[in-house]
């Protein structure tokens, strides 16, 4: 059997056009696979208020009372349906995409009523400044 240089290389572009292909196949697949066609806005309601309702123990505290919690995951979950979000989640990431939106809306209420650092983790020192004859540390 003679090996014919052209036919290998012909195989050659062969395959690497089947693995193009089948990898843009794999990745639609994957696309579609993160669309919920799953769950109804209903369920989708009901279990993404259940999910947060979890972590209430862990933002609530020192932010919002009982009330206002259940107001703003109300408001959370309504505008996560209406504005067509609910779409987007699959049904396996429910519980880690009100994880995330939970710690975002808690930094930006921290943020808003001066609880976080807005300069940084650490205080800076300033050696220009600082007067050599006391001996106060930085504080941490």
């Amino acid at each position: 059997m003679v090996n014919n240089s052209s036919s290998t290389v012909e195989n050659r572009h062969l395959l690497n056009k089947y693995r193009k292909t089948n990898n843009d196949k794999q990745n639609k697949d994957k696309q579609t696979l993160l669309i919920n066609k799953e769950l109804t806005p209903t369920q989708f309601k009901i279990v993404l208020i259940s999910a947060c309702n979890d972590f209430y123990s862990e933002f609530a505290p020192t932010r919002w009372n009982k009330k206002q919690w259940i107001t703003l995951i109300e408001t959370f979950v309504n505008e996560t349906i209406s504005t067509g979000r609910y779409i987007n989640v699959p049904a396996d990431k429910i519980q880690a995409y009100a994880y995330a939106s939970l710690k975002n809306m808690a930094y930006k209420f921290d943020l808003k009523n001066d609880r976080v650092n807005k300069e940084g983790k650490f205080p800076f020192f300033n050696w220009l400044e600082a007067n050599s004859d006391s001996d106060d540390e930085m504080t941490y």
